[in-house]
């Protein structure tokens, strides 16, 4: 039988960080660029931002840091282990900014990637912001690396 290891603090953190960036979505973006938002949930407007141009760039610093958190804090203990979640959590993000990119826009084969990437601009500041994301999951996972390991058989 496979061994969990649920890292309470790992995973209350990831939810934490998880809830800040649904807030993020919820008054920095228009509520056509998030869909697990509806109008009726969104604050958003175009003459006021909470977190102004920061907005704009937070939600992929936070993706890599919540996801990479809640999966360490269910699945893993060990250092190696949180880089192969990282650089997993690390590698979806930067597919998804790389379809931003202008050459995917005019992909007819594949209707959800022309989907997504017609609605979305490519920054190279979002890739640096991925990038800190994963470095800072790598901070806050040897933190807490130890503190509320619960083993479940």
């Amino acid at each position: 039988m496979n061994k969990v290891i649920l890292n309470k603090y790992q995973v209350f953190a990831g939810l934490i960080i998880l809830t800040f960036g649904c807030i993020i979505y919820i008054t920095d973006r228009p509520p056509w660029q998030t869909v697990w938002f509806s109008d009726t949930i969104s604050f958003y407007t175009d003459k006021h931002r909470v977190f102004g141009s920061l907005g704009d760039h937070l939600p992929s610093f936070v993706h890599v840091i919540s996801f990479s958190l809640l999966t360490a804090g269910i699945f893993a203990e060990k250092l190696r282990q949180y880089l192969y979640i990282i650089g997993f959590w690390l590698a979806i993000n930067l597919f998804f900014e790389i379809l931003q990119l202008d050459a995917f826009h005019s992909i007819s084969g594949l209707n959800w990637v022309k989907n997504y990437s017609s609605n979305a601009v490519f920054d190279f500041k979002d890739l640096i912001a991925i990038f800190l994301g994963g470095i800072i999951a790598i901070v806050l996972l040897t933190i807490t690396k130890r503190k509320g390991i619960i083993n479940v058989s």
